[in-house]
């Protein structure tokens, strides 16, 4: 027998076919064309990654608009910054403060405010864009940690254990997605 759906294939059994295993979606010592096997796991790779992808997807986007954002608020520190020293008035700057919601009563002061927090903005980019790079390193890396490493923070969020022979692929990418699910609007409700 041959699993055919995620509903039917437990999830370390699922974690094998994922790695390269194709021989793990058979039952019972029976055998199967390869390219049969081959064509089956990759159907039920789609099938998780579109449960699961779809919501690491959505962190991802939600941290490149984080990084977008930043790069407007310095792409508008810089360019005040510098109209107020081409004007020889502070007044750009301070405007600029002003939308990113902070007070300057001393015109003469704004240039020198705008530069301290351009540079606080511009180390925070920085160092979001070098977290971004390095976790994209080893999100491209999924392997067999990868996976036990997911499943605990799975259990913790949910508080309780499981063995991966009698949980289905279906039922952890779903409780995957809620965990996702619940860290997106956790993050939404902060801001």
């Amino acid at each position: 027998m041959i699993y055919k759906s995620l509903d039917e294939i437990p999830i370390g059994r699922f974690i094998d076919v994922y790695l390269g295993d194709f021989k793990a979606l058979t039952t019972g010592g029976t055998t199967h064309d390869m390219d049969e096997l081959k064509n089956k796991a990759t159907e039920l790779i789609y099938e998780y990654a579109g449960i699961v992808k779809g919501q690491r997807q959505l962190l991802e986007l939600q941290e490149k608009d984080d990084v977008l954002n930043l790069r407007a608020k310095v792409y508008l520190l810089r360019m005040s910054i510098s109209l107020s020293e081409v004007n020889g008035s502070g007044q750009a700057a301070n405007d600029a403060l002003k939308l990113l919601g902070y007070s300057v009563n001393d015109l003469t002061l704004s240039v020198d405010k705008a530069k301290r927090v351009l540079g606080g903005l511009e180390f925070r980019l920085d160092a979001l864009e070098n977290t971004i790079n390095n976790e994209q390193t080893e999100r491209d890396k999924i392997d067999r940690a990868y996976f036990t490493r997911e499943m605990a923070m799975v259990m913790k969020h949910n508080k309780f254990t499981f063995n991966p022979q009698e949980v289905t692929a279906a039922m952890y990418a779903y409780w995957v997605k809620d965990m996702i699910d619940y860290y997106n609007l956790k993050n939404r409700d902060a801001e």
